[in-house]
């Protein structure tokens, strides 16, 4: 009998103690606000990206290739720096989390460093920021302050999946 009554614990069931039978445990539902989705892994800049210089473009910043994040609701990344070496500008170095819905016109993602100005997570420092993906296209931009600069840095993480 108590082997019985085990068996129905392990399959979910609870014992009435003041008998020998069992009965279904019961069953809440979770909230789907607190459920989140699956994560699937993300390298924007991978473990060590050197940028040097300014680029051949004539811009004063890199950016990665857009990703298409359509599926996912949040982009989870943990964002490294190291020293800068060559003339500081002022800031040192911004980083931007960006997002757009035609490759064309890009807008700065909420909970992305600095606001709308891009931030620094600081040297020597990993920062992690939780940004939510609204549009389609999502990058990542790196400005260094001056043209004889290099930087070493990093972001990976992960991409939550939409629930519905």
């Amino acid at each position: 009998m108590e082997h019985a009554a085990r068996a129905g614990r392990a399959a979910g069931r609870r014992r009435d103690p003041g008998t020998d039978t069992t009965e279904a445990a019961p069953s809440r539902p979770i909230p789907e606000e607190t459920m989140a989705g699956e994560l699937v892994p993300l390298v924007l800049l991978p473990r060590y990206t050197t940028y040097a210089g300014k680029p051949s473009s004539g811009n004063t910043y890199f950016v990665t290739i857009a990703l298409d994040v359509t599926q996912f609701q949040n982009a989870i990344l943990n964002v490294w720096r190291g020293k800068l070496v060559g003339t500081a500008g002022t800031p040192e170095v911004t980083f931007w989390f960006e997002e757009s819905t035609d490759q064309d016109s890009w807008t700065v993602c909420a909970g992305s460093p600095g606001g709308g100005a891009g931030g620094d997570p600081g040297e020597n420092t990993e920062t992690q920021y939780t940004l939510a993906l609204k549009k389609r296209w999502f990058r990542v931009k790196v400005e260094l302050g001056d043209a004889d600069n290099v930087l070493t840095c990093w972001a990976v993480g992960f991409l939550e999946e939409r629930l519905s």
